[in-house]
């Protein structure tokens, strides 16, 4: 008995997008297992594939019978079988990895699938998928041709964000008073959130290190890098939730769970730039919270601070007038000296 199938389209690099699985051999089959696979291979630069060397990784599990699909009325049947799944198993994975969609031609279930070896990888990269057929106990067929998932991702790019005052009436920063330049020289753990991000319990789960050239643009760690690689950016995949720890350590991180807290960490954006976002003291624009100071009121007979934050007048760093007068005191005081 033949068994025979196909993944299409070759290549998917939309999420969104459904991966089909046609069968095509035999015609009829009770009990037939497939199983989905990423294989441990990748292209290489001839246009082939080389192997990692691993274990495929089991991703998802259906069992069901193949029956021959409604013709399509012409002479010839139709080119495919009709696949009823009767059971499904898909492997757990942590929320944050990448899926895709999957369809077997003869349900119309679209089953979302994970992608298990990304949970442990810090960039995004591409991904060969591939299936078996079993019957009887033994694998009768396995993928010759993978079909490719290469999902869009973005190099990663660090902004220092400065601002001078709030817009009116608004929690975010005015436009008009904001600055942005690269935050240039520092190094970055890089990884994922272990917990709930919006809480204290989040803490890093560390998936690599590297560097910030002198663009922001985020590198090949020093200490973990060599000729070829060095200088290299790198990308995650675009919408996956990663979070940067920017420190000036030198020594690389160690990979894996971190006691850095998640509040510490920035998270990358959709477009791949981390916006750090701070006041700039030194503006001279208006008033700015740089302080809140804390008047005393009477209470119960006593005397306590007043919670209520007070404003205050911002520093005026550049103002021409303070500085020709520190200069004309600084003169006249060398003017007096004596040898």
């Amino acid at each position: 008995m033949k068994f025979h199938g196909r993944l299409g389209p070759g290549r998917l690099t939309d999420a969104g997008q459904v991966l089909e699985l046609r069968l095509h051999a035999p015609a009829r089959a009770a009990g037939l297992t497939i199983k989905i696979w990423e294989m441990d291979t990748f292209p290489d630069e001839q246009g082939g594939t080389t192997s990692e060397g691993s274990e495929d990784d089991l991703l998802a599990t259906f069992t069901g019978d193949l029956e021959t699909a409604p013709g399509s009325g012409g002479a010839r049947g139709a080119e495919w079988r009709a696949f009823t799944v009767t059971d499904v198993v898909i492997e757990e994975a942590k929320p944050d990895v990448a899926r895709f969609k999957l369809r077997i031609l003869g349900t119309d279930t679209v089953y979302e699938i994970p992608i298990l070896s990304e949970a442990d990888e810090a960039e995004g990269d591409d991904y060969e998928l591939g299936f078996s057929i079993e019957h009887g106990g033994a694998e009768q067929f396995r993928t010759r041709t993978p079909a490719l998932v290469a999902l869009p991702r973005d190099p990663v790019r660090v902004l220092d964000v400065r601002f001078g005052d709030h817009a009116d009436g608004a929690a975010e920063p005015d436009p008009d008073t904001t600055t942005e330049a690269p935050l240039a020289l520092r190094y970055v753990a890089f990884g994922r959130c272990e917990g709930e991000p919006d809480t204290l319990t989040g803490k890093l789960d560390v998936l690599g290190n590297g560097h910030l050239d002198q663009h922001g643009y985020l590198v090949v760690h020093p200490a973990e890098s060599d000729d070829a690689a060095a200088g290299e950016v790198k990308q995650v995949r675009r919408g996956r939730p990663m979070y940067l720890y920017v420190h000036d350590d030198d020594a690389p991180f160690e990979l894996g769970p971190s006691t850095i807290p998640i509040a510490l960490c920035d998270r990358v954006g959709d477009d791949g730039v981390v916006r750090r976002t701070a006041l700039d003291r030194s503006h001279p624009s208006g008033t700015h919270l740089l302080e809140q100071p804390r008047g005393r009121a009477e209470r119960d007979g006593r005397l306590r601070f007043d919670p209520a934050p007070q404003e205050v007048e911002g520093p005026r760093r550049h103002d021409p007038e303070r500085a020709r007068a520190a200069f004309a005191r600084l003169a006249a005081r060398l003017r007096g000296r004596t040898r």
